[in-house]
């Protein structure tokens, strides 16, 4: 087998196994949007640890697809690359979107836990006013016999 055609079926197959791991980051993602605010937050972490390891194996095909593709200034690039390259970029593009929605998504229930936190921490004036009035018209003495 030639060695451009052989080059070309590899970059093919990375392609192929990126773009696949891109959808499947993409998919992880909206997993752990749809998780976000639930009580247990394991579902949200198994997306989350899910996508790191969509990650490193998405690193892994990147590193195969940079030694398999072929130098720059060599005898032009073959349109069938140019176009796998393309659909890969759309894919990460994709990926990305994704990932950002997701930041946002997760900055604001931290957000939004984080005021919670901080009104538990606040004395609520209602109920003490409240408290202040209904023990008002109790004696304040201790009666031992009834």
């Amino acid at each position: 087998m030639a060695p451009a055609l052989s080059r070309s079926s590899a970059i093919a197959r990375h392609a192929a196994v990126a773009k696949q791991l891109l959808h499947e980051l993409e998919q992880h993602a909206g997993t752990a949007i749809d998780a976000i605010g639930r009580e247990d937050g394991s579902e949200f972490l198994a997306a989350v640890n899910e996508r790191d390891r969509i990650l490193a194996q998405l690193d892994q095909v990147v590193d195969a697809l940079s030694r398999a593709r072929p130098a720059r200034g060599s005898s032009g690039e073959d349109p069938e690359i140019t176009m796998l390259f393309k659909e890969m970029a759309a894919a990460t593009a994709a990926a990305l979107a994704s990932h950002d929605q997701l930041t946002s998504f997760t900055r604001a229930e931290r957000d939004r836990l984080a005021i919670a936190i901080r009104r538990t921490n606040t004395t609520d004036v209602v109920a003490h006013q409240y408290s202040a009035v209904a023990n008002a018209g109790r004696p304040r003495t201790l009666s031992v016999t009834g």
